[in-house]
């Protein structure tokens, strides 16, 4: 079998994969997405728009891909400090046409929340966004092929230093990061919504 990583939009027919992709971007986001958005169906009512905004940190002209053949495996987002910084603001801008906010939690709030959960990323670094692996393939290891290539692809244009926010509970993620050399450098917290989030990095890699 033959595994290949190709952009979204340069893959043929890209477009039936679209469900996938959201359903890849949306499980990595989660719980903090479903929270923010006010819920399961909710959030992935406004990533699926999301996704054809070529200034969302979820569009699918940033998406990447692994195949094995034609099977797609999995994929991931990753962008520069930079451009993650333009990109959410993009969002935040969209969300306030896109999100009727509950009795419960005002706009200002998940946003001052967003901002605690997940502080701004170092412009010299490169940020992995979302990472995802499709059902049936977890479990053989494709999760550390898409970091692989993650890293390859930041050190091709330049970066040693790289940047990943995760679930505290998500505990194979970690062990992931950590085998690559990442360490915990933050922990945040948002206790209204019993989110916790930690901030891994890795530095100074060399070619």
């Amino acid at each position: 079998m033959t595994k290949t990583f190709r952009k979204f939009l340069d893959v043929p027919g890209s477009e039936g994969l679209t469900s996938e992709i959201l359903t890849g971007i949306h499980e990595a986001g989660i719980p903090y997405y479903d929270w923010f958005f006010g819920g399961h169906d909710l959030a992935r009512t406004i990533l699926g728009k999301w996704m054809s905004r070529t200034s969302s940190e979820v569009s699918l002209s940033k998406v990447k891909l692994l195949f094995e053949d034609d099977e797609h495996v999995g994929g991931s987002i990753s962008l520069t400090g930079t451009e993650l910084l333009n990109c959410r603001k993009s969002d935040m801008l969209a969300l306030m046409k896109d999100m009727v906010p509950d009795h419960g939690l005002d706009l200002s709030e998940r946003f001052a929340a967003a901002r605690a959960l997940f502080p701004r990323v170092d412009s010299e670094a490169y940020y992995l966004s979302k990472i995802w692996v499709t059902p049936d393939y977890r479990g053989k290891g494709q999760s550390r092929e898409i970091l692989q290539e993650f890293l390859a692809s930041g050190q091709a244009k330049g970066f040693h230093s790289f940047q990943v926010d995760v679930f505290a509970e998500n505990q194979p993620a970690i062990r992931l990061y950590q085998s690559f050399g990442f360490h915990v450098t933050h922990t945040f917290s948002f206790e209204k919504a019993s989110l916790k989030y930690l901030s891994m990095k890795l530095e100074e890699m060399s070619e």
